[in-house]
């Protein structure tokens, strides 16, 4: 195995198809710590909702990052190797594979909260669906940010300072009778 602490080095074996059932453990263990992190900090509001079912957070962790090792009929983890390879800019050091391994098990976990809340929860569902829907009929991208989610116009924009709960209240309540036009109206007026 390689030294503990080459994560990139890890990454490379698992896309090369050369790895030992010791560096895949590693791995498992690093996506599972970064997984229950993740979870414990940025969904500590939501524990009734997510631990519902006498399910514990260590459990959630591991459901979250499950999907990530699944292999193809030749053992490859093809998500990871997908992921890794197209992954921009090119991973080269252990410190960009760290960051790689963080924001794609950020990612998954998201996912994995989303379903969890659309089983649990159809209201969210439904105005989860009409928000994606808004984005992409648009144009508009999703940039997560702190941890927190933001609707932006263009993948180039970045992400300024935030608006209080004052500016928020002051919005024109006609802003939001149309709903199919509501985050054009607010970008516009945020302009």
């Amino acid at each position: 195995m390689k030294n503990s602490t080459d994560v990139y080095g890890i990454l490379i074996s698992i896309c090369e198809n050369r790895y030992s059932r010791t560096e895949v453990n590693y791995l498992i263990e690093i996506f599972y710590r970064y997984s229950f992190t993740y979870l414990k900090f940025r969904y500590k509001h939501l524990n009734k909702v997510l631990l519902a079912e006498d399910v514990n957070l260590k459990e959630l962790a591991i459901d979250a990052i499950a999907p990530l090792f699944e292999r193809d009929e030749s053992g490859l983890f093809i998500k990871i190797i997908k992921a890794f390879n197209e992954w921009k800019p090119k991973i080269e050091t252990d410190q960009q594979a760290a960051f790689f391994i963080n924001r794609i098990v950020a990612k998954s976990v998201e996912k994995f909260v989303a379903e969890l809340l659309r089983q649990s929860d159809p209201f969210f569902s439904k105005i989860l669906d009409s928000i994606n829907y808004l984005i992409e009929k648009h144009g508009y991208s999703k940039k997560n940010f702190i941890g927190t989610t933001f609707i932006i116009e263009a993948e180039t924009e970045k992400i300024g300072l935030l608006p209080d709960s004052k500016f928020i209240n002051e919005l024109p309540i006609d802003m939001f009778l149309r709903n199919d036009e509501i985050l054009n109206q607010i970008f516009t007026h945020i302009k």
